[in-house]
């Protein structure tokens, strides 16, 4: 769970970047694992996280597109995750729920 007291917003998006590397570049593709399930996405919850994602897509996408030419998949938006909620917990509920 998310505690902005142990790291900020801003050192998260920073360890996504470095951490997802050249997988920026493939859409619905980390590594070898490709499908819908391995789309990779910056989530907000707030306003200000809003524009320090947004702010950190922007800067990558430049630095990709004037360093390799390429483009970046990941996607940003609003999370559907309410605070407080295990990520693995909702992904279980809507897994059975599509069932």
């Amino acid at each position: 769970m998310y505690d902005p007291s142990v790291v900020s917003y801003s050192r998260l998006l920073e360890l996504f970047w470095e951490r997802l590397g050249d997988s920026r570049h493939l859409l619905n593709q980390v590594g070898n694992d490709r499908g819908t399930q391995y789309r990779h996405g910056i989530y907000w919850l707030t306003e200000g996280q809003k524009e320090e994602a947004e702010a950190s897509m922007a800067a990558a996408k430049e630095l990709a597109l004037v360093q390799a030419g390429k483009t970046i998949y990941t996607e940003c938006k609003a999370s559907t995750t309410k605070p407080g909620k295990p990520f693995t917990s909702i992904r279980l509920t809507e897994c059975r729920m599509k069932q």
